[in-house]
């Protein structure tokens, strides 16, 4: 009797922070002005776990030269954010950070979930964008359910998963994943639209790379721009997927198609694979 009120108890707290979240998860984020848009914001990178919180400020009659301010470690989490000295809204109600000059640095758009705004970076990479009071709700309605004996279903899953193994699914997610590694090591040529670059790169598993990934090093002789800027310094396997790392931190997925080769994610930016070499 005891356990089968408290299971009820916990039903009813589930729903209320259901409930509770739910008001705001089908509500837009509001980028009609600069005085609704103005707040701190939690900025994110894809597949890292690189974030910054910044206050966006709203200025009296300014529209496109509006002031921010950030901590020093925010750049040094985020390297893309070290030119940005001001914030505006587009005309299609979009968020951009921008350089003292107005030079656009990100663009962020809402997102189909519509609590959240993301940006395309220069590299594909995905930056995320979420209103600070909006993420506390979003924490303290998951902290409730957990408590209340629900737990997430892991997003790697399929069907319904016990508290255990939903752990081992996050923890499998977060760990730098090294089965297959020998197989992958080795040389490769990347090719983009199918079309060699003349540049080398080279796969390492016996040197370790950048936290906790192998070592990854494109060969000097490279001309291919995009492979300059994006550099990479470290790799890992993730499910299955390739997971290059970049020297600034953010990562491209690459998987392995019919042919052996390692092809990346066309969400993540122009079209490259890796060919063995």
């Amino acid at each position: 009797m005891r356990t089968s009120c408290s299971r009820r108890r916990a039903i009813g707290a589930f729903v209320g922070a259901t409930m509770l979240m739910g008001a705001d998860a089908g509500a837009a984020v509001d980028l009609s002005a600069p005085a609704t848009a103005a707040g701190q914001w939690d900025m994110s990178l894809n597949d890292t776990n690189r974030k910054c919180r910044f206050l966006l400020r709203a200025a009296e009659n300014a529209k496109d030269n509006l002031p921010l301010a950030m901590p020093a470690g925010c750049k040094r989490a985020l390297p893309i954010l070290a030119d940005v000295g001001r914030w505006s809204l587009g005309a299609d109600r979009t968020l951009r950070l921008d350089e003292a000059d107005g030079t656009l640095v990100l663009e962020f758009k809402q997102a189909a979930n519509a609590d959240d705004l993301r940006a395309t970076g220069p590299e594909g990479e995905i930056y995320q964008l979420i209103n600070a009071q909006d993420a506390a709700r979003r924490d303290a309605g998951q902290q409730v359910a957990q408590a209340s004996g629900f737990t997430e279903q892991a997003p790697l899953g399929t069907g319904f998963q016990t508290r255990r193994e939903a752990a081992k699914a996050v923890a499998n997610r977060e760990a730098p994943a090294t089965s297959g590694r020998t197989v992958v090591a080795g040389r490769y040529a990347p090719l983009r639209e199918a079309k060699d670059t003349g540049c080398m790169l080279t796969l390492d598993d016996k040197t370790r790379g950048p936290k906790g990934t192998n070592k990854a090093q494109l060969a000097p002789a490279c001309r291919d721009q995009g492979l300059v800027i994006f550099d990479p310094v470290g790799w890992q396997i993730e499910h299955g997927r390739l997971a290059l790392t970049a020297r600034k931190g953010h990562i491209a997925h690459f998987e392995r198609n019919a042919d052996g080769l390692w092809v990346r994610d066309a969400k993540e930016g122009k079209s490259l694979s890796l060919r063995p070499m």
